[in-house]
């Protein structure tokens, strides 16, 4: 018997193969066109989210023309692709936010129309400041057209690779009839796949708003730094317009010129960043205007004039030293508070003459000194009401610790028995005036203050103020109302009983950086018993595991009662790589001492990124197993280091190893290959490690295996 001949086994062979063929072919247009679509869309949409959070920060430092503080801002710089279980996404885009260099704006023609010291500046002479911008560049993998975000002078821009540019914010430097000026100081210098924190600080709030004229002859020009004058002309109104531009460097120096009319000029500087530049003298004090004249007063009868010290931003100055004096007197001195003013004690018909910056009213800047004459006015008559300290007010007041004296005006204040600095002093009406207004002064603020220094009555016709002792002694507190007043001796005794109480609250500057990092600190201490300090001092010791004592210094600052002070080490520099200990230490000759002390380590480089990725192939032996073969780390450094020792080893002890380079700033590979033609996955976990020498050190471990098992960012711990 014969058998007819059979093909249809092959046929169907044929067609698995055909079938197999086409699920390659799809998988691979699969992973050449959709995965990168799907991944330039995520990081489309990434880019709109820095957007938002890059406005958020632009905010935050706008709002300092306001009277904000500023905050810390989070920026993600890059972000991460879904895990795919058949496919392989590149590695995760990063993104780079820096500093662009410091420039400087230049305001000229802005002549102030007020009187006093804001003319005597603002004459229209040409005034310069130092600022910066900074820019976040992504690094994407998918989309090549993504741009840089630029922010200038309050205006956040795309600078796009095809050169074109547009506006993400609009800008407030120049606003209709506002000109609002944000100089920023201070270095930016962050590059991650991960969220970065930003430090936006004030330097110096705005408070003030002075008024400028811009005329046809000598128009207001404002000439600021810019790498699109362009997208600056498409957002100024119609009362602006730039009329030149000069190359210089890296990027156009803009002279935008405003149409003829009154302005409103208001200024403010804000830091970003750990470290900043420029802030001295842009803070410091420029000059003097006055704020009250003290009157009109009868004459003789004691008043307080106020005069404020400003920078060149036209805001308050604390702690400026003013020398004044009263009447032709002998010369005084008055510190600045924290409003930057200064009150000086003078009568009706006194004329006060206050300066700085000199030693003497004659030689003083014109804009740096004042003559104020208190104006003369009321009395001669009768008064409609009499003013009267009241005693058993006082009394009732304070409890124990204040004793008053109707025969001869006198108060005694204990401040130990009171156990606070603090009194509050009533005064009354009689008959009851309500609504009138109340003005205090007293004849020794070496000795004790007023605050406040004015008031208005409540409906029983009284009003109180509070006497801020500050060392024992007498004083006479007077208090005036239309044209009647009173005056009172109050004893301070017991002074000495009350010590400051000092606290370290923020010790900011300490961390974890390599050794290229220049370390600054800023450390804040407070008085919470509203004592004056004497003497005080901040020290600050850094000491290292094995370096020893690698800085320490004092400070003196200015003495505080019940408020905070800021003290700057802008000089501990470069540290070498160690494990540190920071101690500080503030302490005064009236205070017990305090100290605060913490631990920050310096290494030689730092991890950037890293990422691990397991390649496995099959022996094809019998069992024609899967093996793991080699693992490739990718990493970028902060800064140069000699080099990246990475290991891998699995379950049964089998052990790859290799170095890769250092350098800083690019991306680098380097493969750790099993000997013997690798091991089967079976032998999983696979633990990974990466360590640069003197540097940070990662671990992680991989469970299982899989088509190419891989790290990000996320996955890896510190090495113990």
């Amino acid at each position: 018997m014969r058998f007819r001949g059979d093909d249809r086994a092959v046929v169907i062979q044929i067609g698995a193969v055909i079938l197999l063929a086409a699920i390659v072919l799809a998988m691979t247009g699969y992973q050449a066109t959709v995965v990168p679509d799907q991944n330039s869309e995520i990081e489309f949409n990434h880019n709109q989210e820095v957007h938002g959070e890059l406005q958020n920060l632009r905010n935050g430092i706008v709002s300092t023309a306001s009277g904000g503080q500023g905050g810390a801002y989070s920026i993600t710089l890059g972000t991460n692709y879904p895990a795919r279980a058949l496919f392989v996404n590149p590695a995760p885009p990063s993104g780079q936010l820096r500093t662009l260099g410091t420039g400087q704006v230049v305001i000229e023609n802005a002549d102030a129309t007020g009187d006093g010291g804001v003319s005597e500046y603002w004459t229209g002479a040409n005034r310069t400041v130092n600022t910066t911008t900074f820019a976040y560049q992504p690094s994407y993998n998918e989309w090549d057209n993504a741009p840089t975000t630029i922010y200038e002078h309050s205006l956040l821009y795309d600078a796009h690779p095809s050169g074109a540019n547009t506006t993400v914010t609009d800008q407030v430097l120049v606003d209709g009839d506002e000109i609002t000026l944000v100089t920023l100081a201070g270095e930016l210098q962050k590059s991650s796949s991960a969220t970065a924190s930003v430090n936006v600080r004030t330097v110096s709030a705005s408070t003030n708003a002075i008024s400028v004229e811009s005329t046809a002859s000598n128009p207001i020009r404002l000439t600021v730094p810019t790498r699109s004058p362009s997208v600056w002309n498409k957002t100024l109104g119609e009362n602006a317009s730039i009329v030149n531009n000069q190359s210089a460097g890296d990027y156009v120096l803009s002279t935008i010129e405003l149409d003829p009319g009154k302005y409103d000029l208001r200024m403010a500087r804000a830091r970003v960043g750990e470290t900043s530049s420029g802030s001295t003298p842009d803070t410091g004090a420029e000059y003097l205007v006055e704020v009250d004249d003290g009157g009109p007063v009868p004459r003789g009868e004691p008043t307080t004039v106020v005069a404020e010290v400003r920078n060149r931003h036209n805001n308050p100055v604390s702690d400026a030293e003013v020398r004044y004096t009263v009447g032709g007197g002998t010369v005084q001195t008055a510190t600045a508070g924290t409003d930057g003013r200064v009150r000086i004690d003078a009568a009706g018909g006194d004329t006060v003459e206050a300066w700085f910056n000199a030693s003497d009213f004659t030689s003083a800047q014109s804009y740096q000194k004042l003559s104020i004459e208190v104006p003369v006015g009321g009395g001669g008559g009768s008064s409609a009401y009499a003013v009267s300290w009241d005693l058993t007010a006082i009394e009732d007041r304070n409890g124990a610790g204040m004793d008053c004296y109707s025969s001869n005006s006198t108060c005694v204040f204990d401040v130990t028995e009171s156990g606070s600095r603090e009194a509050p002093l009533v005064m009354g009406t009689d008959p009851v005036a309500d609504g009138a207004t109340v003005e205090y002064a007293i004849n020794d603020t070496s000795v004790a203050e007023l605050d406040p220094d004015v008031g208005r009555t409540d409906g029983s016709g009284e009003n109180t103020t509070v006497l801020n002792a500050s060392q024992s002694g007498t004083v006479t507190v007077y208090a005036s109302s239309g044209s009647d007043g009173d005056a009172l001796d109050v004893k301070i005794q017991n002074y000495a009983g009350l010590t400051p109480t000092l606290s370290i609250d923020d010790v900011r500057g300490f961390g974890e950086y390599d050794n290229t990092h220049a370390y600054q600190a800023s450390i804040d201490v407070s008085e919470l018993s509203g004592v004056q300090t004497q003497n005080l001092k901040v020290r600050l010791r850094v000491e290292g595991d094995t370096e020893g004592v690698v800085y320490q210094n004092t400070r003196s600052l200015s003495e505080i009662s019940g408020e905070q002070v800021t003290v700057e080490f802008n000089d501990v520099d470069q540290l070498t790589a160690d494990n540190y200990t920071y101690t500080v230490t503030a302490d005064a000759d009236n205070a017990n001492q305090v100290q605060q002390t913490g631990t920050f380590r310096v290494l030689t480089a730092f991890f950037d990124s890293l990422d691990a990725t397991v390649t496995s192939q099959r022996t094809g032996g019998p069992n024609n197993a899967e093996e793991a073969s080699e693992v490739t780390f990718s990493y970028r450094l902060s800064s140069d280091a000699s080099g990246v020792d990475v290991r891998a080893e699995d379950s049964t002890g089998a052990v790859a190893t290799a170095t890769g380079p250092g350098g800083s700033g690019q991306e680098q590979t380097v493969t750790a290959t099993f000997g013997g033609g690798g091991q089967p996955t079976d032998n999983y976990p696979l633990t990974v490690r990466a360590d640069i020498p003197g540097g940070e050190c990662y671990t992680a471990t991989i469970q299982n295996g899989g088509d190419t098992p891989t790290l990000a960012n996320g996955d890896w711990t510190e090495c113990s």
